[in-house]
């Protein structure tokens, strides 16, 4: 796990801030802000819905949507960043996420655990988070790789403006909501390794990337 502060030159993270923030920007509602509607039931009823905004301007298994322009260099800064060979990593998901505060008791601590991949055994990936705004509300990592009934923390990182945070995309995780700001603003990248990626893909039964929010 790896901390970047001061990630993107200053007046880059201001413009996607800005672009994030203003009101040509397109953010579409969620129900919730970890599983689809249709995965639901597959969640302990102690989590109740915590809705929130997404805008994915690119996923593997969609394509790009029109802003992808905008965010397409985040996943070639972070390959340098890591020291990683772009001809060994690929780009798999770019999400923008917008968390409102929550009233939930259940959700204070953090929201549904999980992982972006079912695959997850299968692929050497990682987790890449930027933080867009100021805000609370840290993004919480587990020692589990497994789903389980109980979590470990194993890593929390908060929330700061221009800061990235990296992990390995194998260990569930979860994000928060605010209680001391309006609203959390991250960006989701997930980097895969293309090897491990074409083993899984020989699989008929591993699904493709989890859900495009």
């Amino acid at each position: 796990m790896k901390e970047f502060r001061n990630f993107l030159p200053r007046s880059l993270a201001n413009e996607i801030h800005d672009k994030l923030t203003s009101n040509e920007f397109p953010w579409f509602w969620l129900d919730d802000v970890t599983v689809s509607p249709e995965e639901r039931n597959e969640v302990p009823d102690f989590y109740r819905s915590q809705p929130g905004m997404h805008h994915t301007p690119f996923c593997e298994t969609s394509g790009p949507s029109h802003f992808f322009g905008d965010f397409q260099f985040l996943h070639h800064y972070i390959l340098d960043a890591m020291n990683l060979d772009y001809r060994d990593w690929m780009l798999s998901r770019i999400r923008c996420g917008l968390n409102f505060p929550t009233f939930r008791e259940e959700h204070f601590l953090h929201n549904q655990p999980h992982v972006d991949f079912p695959e997850s055994e299968e692929v050497d990936h990682f987790t890449c988070l930027y933080y867009v705004n100021e805000s609370d509300g840290p993004t919480v990592v587990f020692e589990e790789k497994t789903e389980s009934e109980k979590y470990t923390i194993k890593y929390q990182c908060h929330p700061e403006k221009n800061k990235l945070f990296v992990f390995d995309g194998k260990h569930y995780h979860a994000s928060s909501c605010p209680k001391h700001h309006d609203v959390r603003l991250a960006i989701t990248v997930n980097i895969i390794e293309r090897k491990s990626r074409l083993r899984s893909a020989k699989r008929k039964d591993v699904k493709p990337f989890l859900r495009i929010a």
